[in-house]
């Protein structure tokens, strides 16, 4: 379960006159468990969301909430990604290896691949400086164990390589970061046996280490790459957040309290930004 989206309703930040004297404020929908989220490149009123249910609706508004779209996939999605130049474009994936995509919005929707293998994708990513590359992370279920895999397109999400990266017993993928100026790097992050577990290639997925040591929690539910100091790192877990410098080759707990995602803002000064119960943190030193 991805717990940091596991809501009953979706919030927005307002408008920066009303903030100081409202804050947050709840805009919908009611009674939905949001199982992803992602907002669009250069306009800052739209979202689009997946409600967790069979089938799937995807919720898009272009007014920050005041009104909502819907459109059906007839899957559980879990994970969603936006084209970052033709925004029009959306990505959408989930439990049955498919991958869906709109060029319209979202009004519309085709199947565009089917991943080999029982995988259930819960991460899906497009790379920023190549926007032909997509990555997703996912899970091979099998009787008695789980395989978390990378899958990797470079041809706009039409054909996928999969690349194994470890085996459990139980495991769950919850964390999916790149480097964009680093071809083929990625870190891949969830729970194994109940154990918070971290992972880097820089070869696309060929090889992987375990970055883990000195990430204490169950799970890494977020993973971010400073913007601009590519070797540091925020890793959040039910533990607290991890701060590396060396990509992952050692870490160092900065907060002693759950967290359950974390991000860099784009631009300058850029301020990192966690969410935890109930609570929203934020570093103005890079984490």
């Amino acid at each position: 379960m991805k717990k940091f989206l596991v809501v009953m309703v979706i919030m927005f930040l307002i408008s920066a006159p009303a903030r100081a004297q409202l804050g947050w404020q709840q805009l919908g929908p009611d009674g939905a468990r949001i199982m992803a989220m992602v907002g669009v490149p250069g306009y800052p009123d739209e979202l689009f969301i997946a409600l967790g249910r069979f089938p799937t609706l995807i919720l898009h508004t272009t007014d920050a909430g005041t009104t909502w779209t819907t459109e059906t996939i007839p899957d559980i999605i879990t994970a969603l990604a936006v084209h970052p130049v033709n925004v029009r474009t959306i990505y959408a994936a989930g439990k049955t290896s498919r991958v869906y995509k709109s060029t319209n919005s979202g009004a519309t929707w085709r199947v565009t691949a089917t991943i080999p293998g029982n995988v259930w994708i819960q991460q899906l990513l497009i790379n920023p400086e190549t926007p032909s590359e997509l990555w997703a992370g996912g899970e091979i279920y099998h009787p008695d164990s789980t395989i978390i895999a990378l899958y990797y397109s470079s041809d706009a999400g039409v054909t996928w390589q999969t690349k194994p990266v470890a085996a459990a017993s139980s495991a769950l993928i919850r964390a999916l970061t790149i480097k964009p100026d680093a071809p083929g790097t990625a870190l891949l992050g969830g729970t194994m046996d109940n154990r918070a577990r971290l992972f880097l290639t820089t070869n696309y997925g060929n090889s992987w280490q375990n970055i883990s040591t000195g990430i204490a929690g169950n799970c890494v539910y977020g993973c971010a790459v400073n913007p601009t100091q590519g070797n540091n790192l925020l890793g959040a877990t039910d533990s607290g957040i991890y701060y590396s410098t060396d990509l992952g080759g050692s870490w160092t707990r900065r907060l002693n309290a759950p967290v359950y995602s974390v991000a860099f803002t784009p631009e300058s000064p850029y301020y990192a930004y966690a969410g935890g119960e109930n609570l929203v943190y934020r570093s103005t030193n890079q984490g």
